[in-house]
């Protein structure tokens, strides 16, 4: 599987271990959906990108990009935690910072470099104890499926 799922409260992760394809997401969406309609509230949906994973293709832009489209209903705001250090990485969460913004969607989405500076936010936003935000996040990236 090239994805783990976790989910704490409105707290929906997405930790990614390759590249997302249209049944991955499909998947992801249905789930988020099925979260949303359990809790009858808005969730707030975590993605992280791991530093070992090259961006992805075209049309993996574009099926995230569809995607993102299509959970917006469900969705209080987005945080994508794009791990990394140095220029590489920044320029990547320029560039996906720009593109929200393009789309007008900028306020919804928050981007980070690592799950310690996103857990702040995500504790603001969820009411939950910020170490138990990033226990939960990082058990994702640990779970064997």
């Amino acid at each position: 599987m090239t994805y783990a799922l976790g989910i704490l409260d409105r707290l929906f992760v997405v930790y990614w271990r390759g590249q997302p394809d249209t049944a991955a997401l499909d998947t992801i969406l249905a789930e988020v959906q099925t979260r949303y309609t359990d809790l009858d509230t808005k969730l707030l949906y975590v993605t992280v990108i791991p530093r070992y994973l090259d961006a992805p293709d075209g049309f993996g832009r574009a099926a995230l990009s569809r995607f993102g489209e299509r959970a917006t209903p469900f969705v209080e705001s987005t945080h994508i935690i794009l791990e990394g250090d140095g220029f590489r990485a920044s320029i990547q969460r320029s560039v996906v910072t720009a593109m929200y913004f393009f789309r007008r969607n900028v306020s919804r989405v928050h981007i980070y470099s690592s799950i310690e500076e996103a857990r702040g936010m995500l504790a603001v936003l969820s009411g939950l104890e910020p170490g138990l935000i990033g226990r939960a996040i990082e058990a994702c990236g640990t779970l064997q499926v």
